[in-house]
């Protein structure tokens, strides 16, 4: 186990996620917080991220099924398969989905769950372990790109929302958007009561897609 930031020093969670960059075998990068709700593990396969735990990302299940992924063929790939891997694998060979929309998709989960950490500071620790079998991957450096230049437009009030936080909406209320529109969603999971990193994760909407909705409706 490699410790990358002795305590009391903390690093900014995207420096963290660079440096580990810099190791040639797979560990899972685990990045925690003063904040527990931000805790996030990253699974790295040297300048690649091959998996990603946050509460911010949803399983690969919902993911797909955003997509367009039917649930039948969801199920028939669980049924067939022993590990994600094979699950994917067993998609693609159907041709229920390409190899470069997974690996579109696996770079949005990784830019998801980092967003909402780049103004952070975390202590983050590598565990090594054995090296994974073949799944959609994201290249680091690029992907932290992007997560920067999404953060620069982040509002101070968008950033001082928290993971635990709720919208209120009023049940009265008439969203004139369409039933599939991210407004009307928001809302709807509003009216269940679900904390922001729930909307996030069920609706896979990122930090900034999220926080504009809401702060935007006037009521957090």
């Amino acid at each position: 186990m490699t410790t990358l930031s002795p305590p009391p020093t903390q690093l900014n969670p995207l420096h963290a996620v660079r440096h580990a960059t810099q190791q040639v075998r797979h560990y899972f990068l685990k990045l925690r917080f003063d904040h527990p709700a931000l805790n996030t593990t990253l699974s790295l396969n040297g300048p690649n991220v091959i998996g990603v735990r946050s509460p911010f990302v949803p399983h690969w299940n919902t993911t797909l099924t955003h997509h367009g992924v039917h649930p039948v063929a969801l199920i028939e790939a669980q049924e067939a398969s022993h590990s994600l891997t094979q699950a994917l694998d067993h998609l693609v060979a159907h041709h229920v989905i390409t190899r470069t929309q997974l690996q579109q998709l696996a770079e949005r989960r990784f830019i998801q769950a980092m967003l909402p950490l780049t103004w952070q500071h975390t202590t983050a620790t590598l565990i090594p372990s054995p090296t994974p079998p073949p799944t959609p991957h994201t290249r680091i450096v690029p992907a932290l790109h992007e997560v920067n230049q999404l953060a620069q437009h982040l509002t101070p009030a968008a950033r001082a929302l928290q993971p635990e936080h709720q919208f209120l909406a009023d049940p009265a209320h008439v969203v004139p958007e369409a039933d599939d529109h991210p407004h009307t969603l928001v809302y709807r999971a509003a009216l269940r009561g679900l904390f922001l990193q729930d909307k996030a994760a069920r609706l896979l909407l990122r930090w900034d897609q999220l926080t504009h909705i809401i702060l935007c409706s006037g009521c957090t």
